[in-house]
């Protein structure tokens, strides 16, 4: 008995402590960037931007809820076409927010030699930490493309996926 006692003690005394992990592995957004306009002549070199609202601030703010310790990584940010994308040369895409960051790089892409398909995937030049804090806010996405003039219209889309994660404690 009271051996029992003691641990019973012991185990009310002891503090408790809570921890969680929180996995959001894929939040995205996909969004029409806009038609390239079809040109009288094929194959000269032209240059254009198209912007894309992007927003995760609410579902980075519940993750916020219960965890002080977020990380989030673009697992996914590409570029997708109604037609052969081998026309598109190069892109460079800037990240902005209404507060404090403004017009910073956040990826690139620049085809290959043999480039082909409807998709083209960029390459994320923004760390993480970063990144996270552009999408605590609203942001804007500008895409500045250079490419070849086509005679027929393109209708563009983007899809950009961020994963986060987050874990948290509480003593009890």
């Amino acid at each position: 008995m009271l051996k029992s006692s003691i641990i019973a003690l012991l185990l009310l005394s002891a503090p408790a402590c809570i921890t969680w992990d929180v996995d959001e592995p894929s939040s995205c957004l996909d969004a029409n960037l806009g038609t390239v306009p079809a040109f009288p002549v094929a194959g000269a070199m032209a240059t254009g931007s198209f912007t894309s609202a992007y927003d995760v601030s609410n579902v980075i703010s519940k993750v916020s809820d219960v965890s002080d310790s977020i990380q989030v990584h673009m697992n996914n940010m590409s570029v997708h076409g109604t037609v052969d994308m081998s026309w598109l040369k190069s892109v460079t895409v800037t990240i902005s927010t209404k507060g404090n960051h403004e017009n910073a790089p956040l990826a690139h892409y620049t085809a290959p030699a043999n480039a082909s398909g409807k998709d083209v995937v960029f390459t994320i030049d923004m760390d993480n930490n970063t990144l996270l804090g552009f999408l605590k806010h609203p942001t804007m996405l500008t895409y500045t493309a250079t490419g070849l003039t086509t005679t027929q219209p393109i209708t563009l889309g983007n899809t950009v996926c961020v994963d986060m994660t987050a874990t948290g404690s509480k003593k009890l």
